[in-house]
């Protein structure tokens, strides 16, 4: 994902709704990612679901 984002011009802000277990988060590839997104003014969300969530799920 950060070498596909990497190829964006300019990219300052988003969001990063990140819907797995947190504990993943700890691994050395995603700690890298969540680095490389801070510094572009990302916010992290981390919202854990317990199964497959549809986008009604997120009003």
């Amino acid at each position: 994902m950060q070498k596909d984002l990497e190829h964006i011009d300019n990219i300052d802000g988003g969001n990063l709704i990140y819907s797995v277990w947190k504990g993943y988060l700890q691994k050395p590839r995603k700690k890298q990612l969540v680095n490389y997104l801070k510094q572009r003014n990302f916010t992290i969300h981390k919202i854990h679901t317990s199964g497959p969530a549809g986008i009604d799920t997120f009003d």
